[in-house]
């Protein structure tokens, strides 16, 4: 289970190669009162750092149910990172080399 339930804790991808990472990642945000289902979607095009679940409110146990990280690039090769930044410090959570076509999947229960 992927869970941000701090401020200062948000979910990262590390692409290593400017390339065409396209990504989709579920979560919910679960509070007092009840459960809110979101989505974040995006594509990296450069080897860079890239936010793809903001850090929680306060208050929120933020609980990500699952991703998917595609490259669609067809002539570049990328290293790619799934990590937790808390407070800027980077905890890893998974490191894979995705291929042209290839995709990276998670699922809260299921793992990787």
């Amino acid at each position: 289970m992927i869970v941000l339930n701090s401020s200062t804790d948000s979910l990262e991808i590390v692409t290593s190669a400017a390339g065409h990472i396209e990504y989709t990642v579920s979560y919910a945000d679960h509070t007092s009162t009840g459960v809110t289902a979101s989505n974040s979607l995006g594509k990296i095009a450069t080897a860079t750092t890239t936010t793809v679940v903001s850090a929680p409110g306060t208050g929120v146990t933020r609980q990500v149910r699952g991703i998917m990280i595609a490259n669609t690039s067809k002539s570049v090769t990328n290293t790619v990172t799934v990590q937790i930044d808390v407070s800027a410090t980077d905890r890893k959570i998974i490191t894979a080399i995705v291929e042209y076509g290839e995709s990276l999947h998670y699922t809260d229960g299921g793992g990787w």
